[in-house]
């Protein structure tokens, strides 16, 4: 079920098999968007892997894989990439949007 759509990818909702524990759980998947690229993949998408791999915060959805499809007739002959990301129901942007009132304590969590 797609949820999002941003400038780089699009954002679907799925249940995903942890190769480690068996567990399903939901996820969401950010495909990338690789029209733009004539030949390789592109940078910007390496970076956004190479940052989130490192980054270990409470405040920040965590990456969980990186997953990709074979090429297909229907992509043109490419592979698809996805970034598997735990599924959090809200994202800061839609509550801001729905202007939800944030306690100073909140704000300073979400500063931080």
């Amino acid at each position: 079920m797609k949820i999002g759509e941003g400038t780089f990818g699009k954002v679907y909702r799925a249940d995903w098999e942890d190769p480690v524990t068996g567990e399903v759980k939901q996820v969401a998947l950010k495909k990338f968007n690789q029209m733009m690229e004539k030949e390789g993949f592109p940078i910007t998408s390496l970076r956004e892997i190479k940052y989130l791999r490192k980054l270990e915060h409470p405040n920040i959805v965590r990456l969980k894989d990186v997953i990709s499809t074979k090429p297909s007739k229907n992509n043109k002959g490419r592979s698809s990439c996805y970034l598997v990301f735990d599924y959090v129901k809200h994202d800061l942007s839609a509550l801001v949007d729905r202007k939800v009132k944030f306690s100073p304590l909140q704000w300073r969590c979400i500063m931080h």
